[in-house]
């Protein structure tokens, strides 16, 4: 509160208004909380319905093309992931090794979380 004993709004004017009950919002995402979880859940409820009949977009990303290693047939949803793999995993020994137990890694950052954890 300040000196005129009103309250001090952190986040500038509500212009977000909710069209069923005709609360104010100063964040869009304060009236989506709202209207999913507090007012109209009926409403919600049936949009969420029709939209669960619609192919969700984790599947049209399953669509995607699959990268597979010609070598042991490994499969990768991003070619970077399959470059790494055949260049420092696939048949390739590994070249990280840990100064205090001689255990390998094919790559740096599991040898520095082994490391971490393990010494």
């Amino acid at each position: 509160m300040n000196e005129q004993g009103s309250k001090v709004r952190r986040w500038g004017p509500r212009k977000y208004l909710c069209t069923d009950c005709d609360r104010t919002f100063a964040l869009m995402a304060s009236l989506t909380r709202h209207r999913i979880f507090e007012c109209n859940k009926q409403t919600i409820a049936s949009e969420r319905a029709v939209q669960e009949q619609q192919p969700p977009s984790t599947e049209r990303r399953r669509r995607k093309k699959k990268y597979v290693c010609p070598n042991c047939n490994r499969v990768y949803a991003v070619f970077t992931s399959l470059w790494r793999h055949t260049n420092y995993e696939c048949g390739v020994e590994p070249k990280f090794i840990c100064p205090i137990c001689k255990f390998r890694f094919s790559q740096k950052g599991n040898l520095d979380r082994h490391i971490r954890t393990k010494h």
